[in-house]
């Protein structure tokens, strides 16, 4: 008897347990989906929604909408997400569908827009060496509207521009009210440091912890501000280059704070920093262990490392990155960090990225110091057991060997001997002519900085950055003669006169100095004779071995040839013509491109000036 008395409590039990939940249970209700939105008619047929929303555990779902069904639903460890995979014809319209989610106590209709692709609107043009980059740096370029400063509803809501690290107020409608100043450089291309959310608790004007993928930075403007910035460079035939992140997410990232599944991030009980060794990837002798901290060691104390081998986190970013070329019509993608990543991954993504959009670039920020390092990581490169599909990337080879012909001594494997020897390691890359190049940038110092603040190296720099090969790129401020080294934040120096109330407004020459005017009037005449000169863009590349701080490169084609003759030291160096004639057969008489194209003669034997520039084009 005391046995069944037990049975029939437990059955009570368990029926009240049962009715409990069924009464307790919540309508699902979702409150996210990401992506936001999609488009019909993409080279992929499947879609992975991440679901996030309350009472949705255990829920079944299902589409209505013509050619789109549901392939599979799985719910994540977390009971907040579900992963729900949609089918979409080829043949598909464009159309609002409905996700209906069922649970135990009802439905939710869930309206979900697929839309049409606008094939005009997405010219995805690419990058090529007849290119010229402007980087800027959102924060520190113009701010267009005050109102969007101070979000009270951020984490970070000071407003400094004397401070460093903090936010100074620079946005997406600065930029745009300056699109006539970056055209007027000579520059094709514009590439602007992350405008993603960044609602970190301090340093988020860099970018580079982003907080949500699907959202542009409120106090950087909106998402048609930023869709009208790119259609004005489309309509002037420039083109947008978008910085992507996929190593790490700032710490205040939704998906980090509350996690679909313990497995989206490289995550420990303490910060665990990597040990930025990108050599243990291909090193023989490699640690396990060595190469495990490089791949999932955290960047930074604020940036979790992204887990790539998890297929829904890795689904989560790649279509993200389809997203927003989509969204907004981008010609390239400069990866951060790019050797820090699951490079298995990374690869996939390139291959997927190029079969949607076969002209788009993609190239990845190595910073590293060797060739070695900086090569392997590109397409085709033969000692690697798989194709990386990457385009290029920054050649920060080139920009450490320039660096150094304005800093160091001349000697065999230094000053202008360094950049020879660099140079001849483009045996290396499959493609060497779409590197891309550099004097300075973001995270180095200012180049007018670099060379003492003297402007006859400052000259001598940029003549090598516009007359070899690759794709140069200007930072933002570097034609008026930037000069901080200091740290980031000073480095990433305000724009002066991108401020209302800004004492000078240097985007006019009337508020330059004269220095800078000239530095200015320089940049100019290098960028838009390398825009207009086939010879720069497309050429061959012959240099010749240098002598003490004597050194000449030279660019040519079947009907023309430009010769840069450089002296990189402080006291006078002699050349010789006939040093040349290998190209020249004689030709002394050519046009001086740095003094309008004027006639010039190149004697048969000459003197440069220390720290002395000529540029000569010839006709064959």
């Amino acid at each position: 008897m005391k046995h069944f008395t037990l049975r029939a409590t437990l059955f009570t039990l368990l029926c009240w347990l049962s009715t409990s939940a069924v009464l307790f249970a919540k309508i699902p209700e979702v409150n996210r989906i990401d992506p936001p939105h999609w488009w019909v008619g993409m080279a992929s047929d499947t879609l992975e929604l991440l679901i996030k929303g309350e009472g949705i555990q255990g829920a079944q779902y299902r589409v209505e909408g013509k050619g789109v069904r549901v392939l599979k639903a799985v719910q994540a460890q977390n009971p907040s997400y579900a992963y729900v995979t949609l089918l979409i014809d080829s043949e598909a319209p464009a159309q609002n569908i409905s996700l209906i989610v069922s649970g135990s106590r009802g439905k939710s209709i869930v309206p979900y827009a697929l839309k049409p692709r606008d094939a005009s609107q997405r010219q995805n043009m690419g990058l090529s060496s007849a290119d010229v980059l402007y980087l800027i740096t959102p924060d520190r370029f113009a701010n267009g509207n005050p109102n969007n400063d101070i979000r009270k509803d951020f984490r970070e809501t000071s407003l400094r521009r004397k401070e460093d690290y903090d936010r100074h107020g620079g946005d997406l409608a600065g930029i745009t009210r300056q699109i006539e100043y970056i055209h007027s450089l000579g520059t094709t291309a514009v590439w602007l440091n992350p405008i993603l959310e960044n609602n970190q608790i301090r340093a988020s004007y860099h970018g580079y912890a982003i907080t949500d993928h699907y959202a542009i930075d409120p106090r950087y403007g909106t998402m048609a501000e930023y869709q009208n910035l790119c259609q004005l460079l489309h309509q002037r035939q420039m083109k947008v280059v978008m910085d992507v992140v996929y190593n790490h997410a700032g710490d205040k990232h939704y998906l980090f704070l509350n996690q679909p599944d313990t497995s989206w991030f490289n995550s420990y009980s303490r910060f665990p920093q990597s040990n930025f060794r990108e050599s243990t990837l291909f090193d023989p002798y490699a640690s396990r262990k060595d190469q495990e901290v490089f791949t999932k060691g955290w960047f930074d104390t604020a940036m979790p490392d992204w887990n790539l081998k998890d297929p829904h986190a890795a689904a989560y970013l790649l279509q993200n990155t389809l997203w927003w070329i989509e969204e907004v019509g981008t010609d390239a993608l400069r990866i951060d960090t790019y050797t820090y990543p699951d490079q298995v991954f990374m690869a996939r993504l390139n291959k997927v990225v190029r079969q949607h959009y076969p002209r788009m670039f993609l190239f990845g920020e190595t910073w590293v110091h060797n060739h070695q390092s900086q090569a392997y990581f590109v397409q085709r490169y033969p000692f690697r057991t798989f194709d990386s599909h990457l385009n290029n990337v920054t050649d920060f080879q080139t920009y450490f060997s320039i660096k150094e012909v304005v800093s160091k001594n001349n000697s065999w494997n230094e000053g202008v001997g360094k950049l020879y020897q660099s140079l001849a390691a483009d045996y290396l890359y499959y493609d060497p002519t779409t590197l891309i190049t550099f004097v300075d940038n973001h995270d180095e110092g200012r180049y007018f900085g670099l060379c003492g603040e003297d402007l006859r190296k400052y000259k001598l720099g940029l003549s090598l950055l516009y007359t070899l090969r690759g794709i140069p790129c200007l930072y933002y401020g570097t034609e008026i003669l930037m000069k901080s080294t200091e740290n980031h934040g000073t480095m990433r120096q305000d724009f002066p006169g991108g401020w209302p109330g800004d004492v000078r407004n240097a985007f006019e020459s009337t508020g330059r100095t004269a220095q800078e005017n000239e530095a200015f009037q320089f940049v100019q005449t290098l960028a838009h004779y390398r825009r207009g000169s086939a010879v720069l863009q497309t050429g061959k590349m012959m240099h010749f071995a240098p002598s003490q701080g004597f050194y000449s490169i030279a660019r040519y084609t079947q009907d023309k040839i430009v010769l840069l003759l450089v002296n990189a030291s402080d006291i006078p160096e002699k050349g010789k013509a006939n040093r040349f004639d290998e190209l020249l057969h004689g030709q002394r008489a050519g046009l001086d491109i740095l003094h309008g194209l004027a006639p010039v003669v190149l004697e048969s034997e000459f003197t440069l000036d220390p720290w002395e520039v000529r540029w000569i084009e010839f006709q064959r």
